[in-house]
């Protein structure tokens, strides 16, 4: 173990709130369109629906963004990662689970996708909901990904300090091969 203080990794409190305030700006209009189906003669069911839906995963989506806020987005310690980047993260990381780090990019949206000792691991040490929300994103996104998005850093810079930061704290750990240099 190094004698390397814990680093911590700040959250842009901006885009956060952003997010919360979207996500009740979704809510009410999602329950505006069931209370006016409700009351609505006919029926109107493919309305219901949506309002229903928006209610649903709009919610929850707050909801995650409130959980996040709360929560320093990401610790670097001896012991490992601690991710709370986004509802995909894993949470905590061991060192010994990681090989090695890669930026990437969908879309929008920039992480760093960790290359696995074991993969079942992470998959193991997922909560339910997170482990739901990574099949889902399987397709798109490496398993447990570490984002960037609500970092005050970039894709490229996350994965290079993290990289860094595992060779200061455990040089002894084995690695994937081509990972770039690092400053020590």
């Amino acid at each position: 173990m190094s004698d390397l203080p814990p680093l911590q990794l700040p959250r842009t409190k901006g885009r956060s709130i952003f997010q919360i305030v979207g996500s009740i700006g979704f809510v009410l209009v999602g329950l505006l369109m069931v209370i006016g189906c409700l009351g609505s003669q006919p029926f109107e069911m493919v309305p219901f629906v949506i309002g229903l839906l928006a209610v649903v995963v709009f919610g929850f989506f707050g909801f995650l963004s409130v959980r996040m806020l709360l929560r320093p987005a990401l610790v670097i310690d001896d012991h490992g990662i601690w991710d709370n980047t986004s509802g995909l993260s894993v949470g905590f990381i061991p060192w010994e689970q990681t090989l090695g780090f890669q930026p990437a990019k969908v879309l929008f949206n920039d992480f760093v996708a960790v290359f696995w000792a074991d993969e079942q691991w992470a998959w193991a040490h997922m909560g339910s909901t997170t482990r739901l929300m990574n099949r889902l994103n399987r397709s798109m996104t490496p398993v447990g990904p570490i984002s960037a998005d609500m970092l005050k850093v970039t894709g490229p810079q996350l994965a290079l300090m993290l990289l860094a930061q595992r060779r200061q704290r455990r040089p002894e750990l084995p690695e994937v091969p081509g990972m770039p240099a690092t400053a020590s």
